[in-house]
C-alpha cells in the first residue's frame, strides 16, 4: 500500500470516528429543525386561513371601491405576511445551527476514542493529526479531527515530507566570498627637523565662521594689547655669617677696597634779611 492509499484509509477511519462523535448532535439538530418547520407550517396555514376569511366590512365608510380593492389584493397581502414570518424563522434557525456547529467543533475528544483512533492510524496519519493539533495547551477537539481528515484527503503527509527536505536543503554551507582587502593604516605625521620652517597652523574652528557685514565694512576690531608682565625682583642673597676659610695651596685673595660714599657739599641756604623799623614808623599813625 502506497502513501496515497494509506492517506485515504486514514481519512475513512477519521470519518467514521467523527460520525460516532457527532451522532448525538446531529440527532438533536434534526429534531430542532423538524420542530421549527412544523411550527412554521402551522403558523403560515393559520395566517393564510385568517386572511382568506377577511371581508373588510369595517372599512365600508371609506367607500365601496376601497373595499373592493382590498378584497382583490387580499391574498397577496397575507402572502407578504407569510414571507416576512418565514424570513424571521429561517434566520433564527440558521443562527442556532451555526452556533451548534461551532460548539460541536470545540467539543474535546475523550481519551478512549483518541486511543482507538491512534491505534488504527498509520504513521503518516498520526503525523498529520499531530500537525492539525496546533495548540498543545488545549485538548484535541472534533475540529482538529475534521481538519486532519480534510488534509489527509489532499496529501498533507507528502507536503510535510517535502517541507522537511527543503529545510535540509537550506542547511548547506555558505558560499565562499572573496577576502576583504586589508586595511592600510594611515602614515604617522613626519617630525619636523631642527631649523626647518614650521607648517602653517590650521585656523581654529571659530575662524571658519562666516564674516558679518559689519566686519567686512569696518574691518576686524583690533585685539586689546596684552598687559606687560613686570619682571620679578632678583632675590637678595642672605649674608653668610660663616667665614670662608682659604684652601691650602692657593694664594690668599687680595682684600677688596670698599668705595666710600662721596659727600656732596651742601648748598648755601637762603637767608631772609630782617629789616629794622625806623624810628618814625614806630609812633602812632594819625
Amino acid at each position: 500500500m502506497n502513501s496515497a492509499d494509506r492517506s485515504q484509509e486514514d481519512a475513512r477511519l477519521l470519518s467514521r470516528t467523527l460520525l460516532g462523535l457527532a451522532t448525538p448532535r446531529l440527532i438533536r439538530r434534526a429534531i430542532v429543525i423538524v420542530i421549527a418547520a412544523l411550527v412554521w407550517l402551522f403558523i403560515c396555514s393559520r395566517i393564510l386561513g385568517f386572511g382568506a376569511g377577511m371581508r373588510y366590512t369595517a372599512l365600508a365608510p371609506l367607500g365601496q371601491q376601497t373595499v373592493d380593492l382590498l378584497i382583490r389584493i387580499n391574498p397577496y397581502l397575507w402572502w407578504v405576511v407569510v414571507v416576512l414570518f418565514t424570513l424571521a424563522v429561517f434566520f433564527s434557525v440558521r443562527g442556532w445551527y451555526e452556533r451548534s456547529i461551532a460548539a460541536g467543533r470545540a467539543q474535546p475528544v475523550d481519551l478512549r476514542t483518541l486511543r482507538d483512533l491512534a491505534n488504527g492510524l498509520s504513521d503518516d496519519g498520526r503525523m498529520v493529526l499531530g500537525w492539525a493539533w496546533r495548540d498543545r495547551e488545549d485538548p484535541i477537539t472534533v475540529g482538529d479531527l475534521q481538519l486532519a481528515r480534510d488534509e489527509m484527503r489532499h496529501g498533507r503527509a507528502s507536503k510535510i515530507y517535502l517541507a522537511r527536505e527543503q529545510a535540509e536543503a537550506l542547511r548547506l554551507p555558505p558560499v565562499e566570498t572573496a577576502p576583504a582587502a586589508p586595511v592600510v593604516p594611515a602614515p604617522a605625521p613626519a617630525l619636523r627637523k631642527a631649523g626647518a620652517p614650521a607648517a602653517p597652523a590650521e585656523p581654529p574652528l571659530g575662524d571658519l565662521a562666516p564674516r558679518s557685514r559689519s566686519q567686512d565694512v569696518f574691518g576686524a576690531r583690533p585685539a586689546a594689547p596684552a598687559p606687560k608682565a613686570e619682571p620679578a625682583p632678583a632675590p637678595t642673597p642672605a649674608p653668610s655669617s660663616a667665614k670662608a676659610e682659604p684652601v691650602i695651596g692657593t694664594p690668599p685673595a687680595e682684600p677688596t677696597l670698599r668705595a666710600e660714599p662721596r659727600v656732596q657739599p651742601e648748598a648755601p641756604r637762603a637767608t631772609t634779611q630782617r629789616t629794622e623799623p625806623r624810628l618814625g614808623d614806630i609812633g602812632p599813625k594819625r
